[in-house]
């Protein structure tokens, strides 16, 4: 409709609402250009320089504090967009420019570090972070940048870094590994020893959590090293185990020493003796050596430790044989702490302690109602094992039916509960150990030879205490430590006389009967010397019969009941008391009606 055809009150009313809408753009661009006027004062107030630019390169806008960062005035920027590249370290444009054309960069928020030479001359460092931005329609418009002046940060890290790096070249020509960790528990310094002993390139240690690279017992929540830390100004000197990368576990002794004169990021540092090359070393100086847990100065027993060490990390099934008492089971354990699974559990199975009718439920777990009084689902050793060592001891003691199901596990790892239809899938390094002869056993169809093969690929076999005398001197001496510290004691030595006497026995019980004795001795003496009245009777009545076949005494049953009498008839305390295992003073009572 023409405005000539329109009334006067509808021409009214048009201007009237076309004022309205005037008055509201007008409102918008002064609330526009307020936030404009904002935003220009908080940018050009800024102590970073920012700046905005088109999609080609042309400064739309920059902060007055590019002249305070590079000593440049925007007008020179403007003018000059090239002078941005001109003033980057010669040696950074490169790093620019695959900053620049990385894709990330045209689509995404990225920053990066890079050095810039001011117009007097003088380096400086700039964290650059740069966001490209859109329009409505998705069209790149140009982009926005931030440049932050870290030059002081910098020269702070650098600062750091030379000490670190000195400490670390202090450190190298240890014979100790060395970490340094900071404040909150982050490796910042490792020597090469400690990258040797950790089985980790140092680039895959620093920055990490100490305790994701040392392990909980030392850095975790209840570790030494926050055990020493509760106790300011003091050093750590303990005996310990360092799990490597690889999953191996070395015995060392750590000493964590904390750090307060350094201008350093490291707190404390972390020194690691590897005790596996001391032994080495006694091994190869010494008469006496000590291999973890055991010790022995007979050469037999030094070729063991050292096939030991060879054997560890291998995957392969060990078979160790010997008398009861030999220390099989030690013997296991150092194979497991020094092997990939040290990470995992080590569990310990007497097959000769369980009943026939309950070992595969006790190998391989049940499930509930798979029998009389399986009440609920229970798992078994292979299950709870997992990962780890399983140590099966007396392995000639399982029967005849459950050993191709061992046999399978061994080769598949895999098994079914008792009771069940699932399949359990487990990954388990088994030791078997053994005191009867198992080839004697294959050959009368007692044993499976397969499981026997399978078993016996890495064979060791332990020496009885009779055969290797000159150790009874030093494990007394050892024993004798051990006691004192458990039992509050202060004995000091142990007289000719009562050497004499053990020297002389002729050990069928072997090692753990040489510690019964000795325990025997603790109890019953009260001075600081253990004399020949303070060994049990087996062994006061029982010398100078290592040259034939022991036999018992005429009066075993008048020395068994006078033991239960002194013991006031405690079975474990008569058995000590004589140097027996219980199982056996068990047989004796009833074989003699007592």
């Amino acid at each position: 409709m023409s405005y000539k055809n329109k009334t006067k009150n509808q021409l009214i009313d048009e201007v009237s609402a076309l004022q309205k809408q005037i008055k509201y753009l007008e409102k918008q661009i002064r609330e526009r250009e307020k936030v404009e006027y904002r935003f220009r004062t908080v940018a050009e107030s800024a102590n970073d320089w920012e700046y905005w630019s088109s999609p080609e390169g042309a400064y739309l806008w920059m902060s007055p504090s590019c002249e305070r960062v590079t000593g440049y005035k925007v007008d020179e920027f403007i003018k000059q967009p090239q002078l941005m590249n001109e003033i980057i370290h010669p040696d950074d444009r490169a790093l620019i420019s695959l900053t620049i054309n990385d894709k990330a960069h045209k689509t995404h928020l990225t920053g990066v570090d890079f050095r810039i030479i001011t117009k007097e001359g003088e380096e400086r460092w700039v964290n650059h972070v740069c966001q490209p931005v859109y329009g409505p329609s998705g069209e790149l418009t140009g982009r926005r940048a931030s440049n932050r002046d870290v030059t002081d940060r910098k020269k702070a890290e650098n600062d750091v870094e030379a000490i670190n790096n000195l400490l670390k070249k202090t450190f190298e020509g240890m014979a100790e590994g060395v970490v340094g960790v900071d404040k909150q528990f982050f490796i910042r310094m490792i020597s090469a020893n400690a990258c040797h002993m950790l089985d980790i390139e140092e680039e895959k240690a620093l920055g990490k959590p100490a305790v994701t690279i040392l392990g909980s017992p030392i850095a975790g929540p209840s570790g030494e090293l926050v055990s020493c830390i509760k106790k300011p100004g003091t050093t750590l000197d303990v005996s310990t185990f360092l799990l490597s990368h690889s999953g191996a576990q070395t015995p060392v002794n750590l000493s964590v020493i904390p750090l307060t004169a350094f201008d350093s990021d490291i707190r404390w540092l972390l020194l690691f003796r590897d005790l596996r090359k001391e032994e080495r070393l006694l091994r190869e100086k010494a008469s006496s050596v000590s291999f973890g847990s055991m010790i022995s100065c007979d050469p037999k027993m030094n070729e063991i430790f050292a096939l030991i060490e060879k054997v560890a990390l291998s995957s392969a099934a060990i078979m160790i044989k010997g008398e009861s008492g030999t220390g099989k089971e030690l013997a296991a354990k150092e194979i497991h702490q020094r092997s990939l699974k040290a990470r995992g559990p080590f569990l310990a199975v007497n097959c000769a302690a369980i009943s026939p009718n309950l070992m595969e439920s006790e190998f391989f777990g049940h499930e509930q109602g798979a029998f009389t009084g399986a009440d609920k689902r229970k798992p078994g050793r292979f299950e709870l094992a997992d990962k780890g060592t399983l140590f099966l001891d007396e392995v000639g003691d399982i029967p005849l039916d459950l050993q191709g199901k061992l046999l399978r596990v061994l080769q598949e790892q895999e098994f079914e509960r008792v009771g069940g239809t699932k399949t359990i899938q487990v990954d388990v390094r088994v030791i078997a150990a053994t005191n009867k002869n198992l080839q004697e056993m294959v050959q009368a169809k007692q044993f499976r030879d397969d499981l026997y093969y399978r078993l016996n690929v890495i064979p060791i076999s332990l020496p009885p205490l009779r055969e290797k005398i000159q150790d009874i001197p030093l494990l007394v001496s050892y024993f004798i430590g051990e006691l004192n510290r458990k039992e509050h004691r202060s004995i000091h030595t142990i007289s000719p006389d009562a050497l004499r006497h053990l020297l002389n026995h002729s050990w069928p019980g072997n090692i753990r009967e040489l510690y019964n004795a000795i325990e025997y001795a603790f109890a019953v003496s009260e001075g600081t010397t253990i004399l020949e009245k303070h060994l049990p009777l087996s062994i006061l009545d029982n010398t100078d019969h290592r040259d034939r076949e022991p036999a018992p005494p005429k009066n075993e049953k008048e020395l068994i009941l006078q033991a239960l009498q002194q013991t006031n008839f405690s079975k474990p305390k008569a058995a000590s008391l004589l140097g027996v295992h219980r199982t056996t003073l068990y047989r004796k009572i009833k074989k003699y009606n007592l």
